[in-house]
């Protein structure tokens, strides 16, 4: 189990959510009695049950929003936000002890979700100890050859560029739209994590994603893990490891959309490429903790919008297949 002074970020938020929605709840009792004791109490009551609830759905919608849920708590939130809007409607309505079941019914939903977060996140954790090792043999490295390296860390969205062992940069990215989790096989939509190595540096003639640093996924580690998967089983037996992953641009957008590279803004790709070589390791884990230092800031960090085309996708054009 993960200590608390290194739990991820989720539980963290999560506690808020959890106590919000506890004492939404406790107050049903008290909104059902004054509605029958003094109308105006009953309303200021169930007004404030309103907020807390309101409290609660706007956490849960912060914190899911780049979380990989499943189509079901995705669901469950949108059922939250709508059972909300119609108590707001009761409310106008004078039905005091009904806005309350609408509070009980939305609540219950989010403490639902809550609970499903909660299990992945701890089944995913379970990595950290790897991921800690992997960051500081990159470190390690970079400071014993003066020499820039990348860390990815997936949980909190960032890349972060080092130069003789310090933090030099950081930038905001976007991820596969399944990233929780290892890569396991083409077309599951993850981000893989190990230890990779920038193998090619494209330019905006020889990329769709306006410039592309090609990673060596699949590496010895991620073969020798497919082989695993596949002889358990858990791998469909034709399935093939993939390949085509990529730090690459027309990202920026704030939401996970690639099918397992990790997509950076326009003016980032333009600020990182400057730094990076051919042979510049690229460390991807899952979540890698607080880093207390503060590098100078990245156009990312001012969120920059990037260029794309006209309907918000970058032009399409035949390439091998990705992911």
């Amino acid at each position: 189990m993960v200590r608390q002074g290194r739990r991820f970020v989720w539980f963290r938020t999560y506690d808020r959510v959890k106590n919000l929605a506890a004492k939404a709840g406790s107050d049903a009792v008290t909104v059902r009695e004054l509605a029958v004791q003094n109308k105006q109490f009953a309303r200021k009551a169930a007004e404030q049950a309103m907020e807390q609830a309101a409290a609660v759905l706007e956490q849960a919608e912060s914190t899911v929003d780049r979380m990989p849920l499943d189509r079901r708590g995705h669901a469950q939130v949108a059922s939250a936000r709508v059972t909300l809007a119609e108590a707001g409607h009761l409310l106008k309505k004078e039905d005091y002890e009904t806005v309350q079941k609408r509070v009980d019914r939305a609540v219950a939903d989010l403490e639902a979700v809550r609970l499903r977060i909660d299990s992945q996140i701890k089944k995913y954790s379970q990595y950290q100890e790897k991921w800690r090792r992997w960051v500081e043999e990159t470190l390690a490295w970079s400071g014993r050859y003066s020499a820039h390296a990348i860390v990815v860390d997936k949980v909190n969205h960032r890349a972060d560029l080092y130069y003789g062992g310090k933090l030099k940069k950081r930038y905001r990215v976007d991820l596969g739209m399944s990233w929780m989790g290892d890569k396991t096989r083409r077309g599951d939509n993850a981000t893989p994590e190990g230890k990779y190595k920038v193998v090619r540096k494209m330019g905006p003639s020889e990329t769709r994603y306006y410039r592309a640093l090609l990673l060596n996924y699949p590496n010895d580690e991620d073969r020798r893990q497919f082989t695993e998967l596949k002889r358990s089983g858990q791998v469909p037996r034709r399935a093939d490891i993939g390949g085509l992953i990529e730090i690459h641009g027309h990202g920026g957008r704030g939401n996970d959309w690639t099918q397992g590279c990790v997509a950076l803004s326009n003016s980032d790709m333009d600020d990182l490429v400057r730094y990076v070589s051919v042979g510049t390791p690229v460390t991807i884990v899952g979540y890698r903790g607080e880093v207390a230092e503060t590098p100078p800031t990245s156009p990312a960090l001012l969120k920059e919008k990037p260029v794309l085309t006209r309907n918000g996708e970058p032009a399409k054009t035949r390439r091998p297949r990705r992911g």
